[in-house]
């Protein structure tokens, strides 16, 4: 039997019809590993958390206060960021030093619209120059967003009002 080119190209377009669903499926499948390992961790997180009577609500919360921020605002705030955490995480109170990446699961553009939600949650504007990143923690954008009422100027004006 004689090949043709037509034959070539049946024979990679039939090549291509078999490789490429697997290839759709490895990579669905290793999509699903990592967010189910992630998930897995932050459940080992939150259960390390509750054996050692973890109080990071409570310093969550007395951070904010310190902040200037009154108990409602800290709770929105607070609140927020429990959000972010995956659906079926029970119990896992976030702490000022997870990491808005890594725990919290705040990255790339998000990191600046978060900064942006919490200024907005706080009736802020969020100060020229924060430059925040998915590596620093929780602490850190509080702190870069709070800046101005913690400096005791003007916040709620915002700068250059």
């Amino acid at each position: 039997m004689l090949s043709t080119p037509e034959s070539g190209i049946n024979a990679n377009a039939a090549s291509i019809a078999v490789t490429l669903p697997l290839l759709i499926l490895g990579g669905f499948a290793v999509v699903w590993a990592a967010r189910w390992s992630s998930i897995r961790k932050l459940r080992e997180m939150a259960a390390i958390r509750k054996r050692e009577g973890n109080s990071g609500r409570a310093l969550f919360l007395s951070h904010l206060a310190d902040l200037g921020l009154s108990s409602e605002e800290a709770q929105r705030v607070y609140q927020y960021f429990q959000d972010w955490l995956p659906k079926g995480i029970e119990g896992f109170p976030v702490e000022l030093d997870d990491e808005l990446g890594r725990v919290v699961g705040i990255c790339g553009p998000d990191v600046d619209d978060a900064a942006q939600d919490v200024a907005g949650l706080c009736h802020l504007k969020v100060p020229s120059g924060v430059d925040l990143t998915h590596e620093q923690t929780v602490r850190d954008l509080l702190d870069a967003v709070l800046t101005a009422r913690r400096e005791a100027r003007p916040w709620w004006l915002g700068e250059g009002e």
